[in-house]
């Protein structure tokens, strides 16, 4: 485990009411005391309002002080969080009057592998808090407060315990065999295969909500000049991609991300069925095409209702014919 002091700004940068710069090691408190334009006593887990100074003694306002004593803290060491005026040129001013007094700028994420290696945080829950700070969408965000809370976690904890007390039981039966009763081969081999159900469908459940959460993967395919960018750009509510009567306008997989009621959908518009292979351009595009029909999870088939159906419209019905979603 580290042993040094490590700071950074906590809040997004930018111009703000409040902005919260975070300081977490064994120097922690003894740093911000050096802060201080008066001297005042900092007890752990309460609120202080100070008066900051820089190392010439010039004013930086006034801010809140609040001292997290180790182990009950987020890293699980010593921390204080100075909330101050949410300006960037303030906030980096006092970030780095605090470097001066012997910290070192954190690294990126370097607070959460803290308290991770201090056992205060598992991955699972390491892991959450990555996804509501980045959630996208209202289910993405429940699904990680959800994991955070030790929805999951407690289930693999209870499985870890119950199989290392299944494996105890054998290797002492094993071991000492006049000492430990053998247990009965059938109710293990029950309970093994009850947990490994148990993990499949945890498994299962992941994978249901993977789309929910990164996105579902949902492909514009068919002939050229069909409609297929008139139509992205009516999902997308603005004119994204360029639209023409001439054939093959779209040559490169276009895509955007949008939301259909709080679900992200990853919508991807793609070069026309191109039938005669006429350069090598032609080539590279059916291969873009391929690739993306590859990882859709929905593709929604263009064709003109005005005409019967041609060559390049059974094409692309036989290129996506047969596809599991």
């Amino acid at each position: 485990m580290e042993t040094d002091t490590i700071a950074n700004i906590s809040t997004p940068l930018g111009f703000g009411g409040v902005g919260v710069i975070r300081i977490s090691g064994p120097r922690s408190l003894e740093i911000v005391l050096k802060l201080l334009k008066r001297e005042q006593k900092i007890t752990s887990r309460r609120v202080h309002h100070v008066f900051l100074k820089d190392r010439e003694g010039k004013s930086l306002g006034d801010a809140i002080v609040i001292y997290f004593n180790k182990p009950k803290s987020y890293t699980g060491e010593d921390v204080v969080e100075i909330q101050t005026f949410g300006s960037p040129v303030l906030m980096n001013k006092i970030l780095s009057e605090i470097i001066s007094l012997g910290a070192r700028l954190s690294k990126p994420g370097e607070f959460t592998e803290r308290a991770f290696l201090s056992g205060k945080l598992d991955l699972v829950k390491a892991e959450a808090i990555n996804k509501i700070v980045f959630s996208e969408s209202e289910f993405e965000l429940y699904s990680a407060v959800n994991t955070l809370e030790g929805t999951i976690s407690r289930r693999v904890k209870n499985w870890i315990e119950e199989l290392t007390g299944i494996h105890s039981q054998i290797e002492g039966s094993i071991s000492f065999p006049n000492d430990v009763e053998e247990p009965d081969k059938r109710e293990i081999e029950k309970r093994v295969k009850e947990i490994l159900k148990e993990i499949e469908e945890l498994v299962r459940e992941y994978e249901k909500e993977k789309g929910f959460i990164e996105g579902v993967n949902l492909v514009i395919f068919g002939k050229a000049n069909v409609g297929k960018s008139s139509l992205f750009n009516i999902l997308l509510k603005e004119e994204r991609v360029l639209v023409s009567k001439v054939p093959g306008t779209t040559r490169d997989i276009v895509s955007e991300k949008i939301f259909i009621n709080g679900i992200p959908f990853k919508l991807m518009d793609t070069a026309g069925v191109i039938v005669k292979v006429e350069n090598e351009v032609d080539r590279m595009a059916i291969d873009k095409s391929k690739e993306a029909l590859s990882k859709a999870d929905i593709i929604i088939l263009v064709f003109d209702g005005s005409i019967p159906l041609s060559e390049e419209d059974h094409t692309a019905v036989s290129l996506v014919k047969g596809k599991n979603f």
